[in-house]
């Protein structure tokens, strides 16, 4: 659960959560009288935007947030801290534009979907470039946020807290090697999986370090 304070209030008055549905949701707080508090669901990450057999996610860490104008930029990752190893399940990490306006439950149809890192891509001319990007770019300005599928590595999942700084988001993720699927990560004691660590751009998902090993550049 993480709390929310307003600039110049000096107390909380909005706090959001996720479940283990995968969902996020909202209370706001804000007064001395309970009997005005409100509490509302705001993101429902099932189904995904590949259908009704896009489903699975889970979340179990609590989100975190920036303060930005007009909107509460929320962020967090889906992934099953009880079923490590199941790789069956295409996660995610999104970030969510929040707004006190906001009357539905925002899905995955009203995000931008920067899985593929449209902004750093190769293309075969700058006219084409100069295309793709001012459409990724209008998009993520009048869109509900971003999200990327965690789809390169079979199971790679989100089992803890992200972490903006200075206008980075850092998340950490866990992949299971494929030789444990059936493995008891409770009682096994031998390597389970690898990590990973993502360094983005908190406003558009892009790549801000490079952590690969033996590369170079911002990639």
């Amino acid at each position: 659960m993480l709390f929310r304070s307003s600039a110049g209030k000096g107390y909380t008055d909005r706090l959001y959560t996720v479940d283990t549905g995968g969902s996020l949701w909202r209370f706001d707080i804000g007064t001395g009288n309970t009997a005005t508090w409100s509490g509302r669901k705001v993101f429902n990450p099932n189904p995904g935007i590949s259908g009704t057999t896009d489903v699975g996610r889970k979340a179990f860490y609590k989100p975190a947030i920036t303060l930005e104008s007009g909107y509460d930029f929320v962020f967090y990752g889906s992934g099953d801290r009880e079923h490590p190893l199941n790789s069956a399940v295409i996660d995610r990490i999104y970030a969510l534009k929040i707004k006190d306006t906001d009357t539905t439950v925002k899905t995955e149809t009203d995000l931008v979907d920067v899985t593929t890192n449209q902004l750093q891509a190769t293309y075969a001319d700058q006219a084409t470039a100069t295309t793709a990007i001012n459409t990724i770019q209008t998009s993520l300005k009048t869109k509900s946020g971003w999200f990327i599928r965690l789809n390169e590595n079979a199971g790679e999942k989100v089992l803890s807290s992200p972490l903006v700084f200075n206008k980075v988001l850092y998340v950490t993720t866990f992949t299971p090697l494929s030789s444990t699927a059936t493995v008891d990560a409770c009682t096994n004691s031998a390597n389970l999986g690898s990590s990973n660590l993502y360094a983005l751009n908190y406003m558009t998902g892009e790549a801000v370090l490079n952590y690969s090993y033996g590369s170079s550049g911002n990639d």
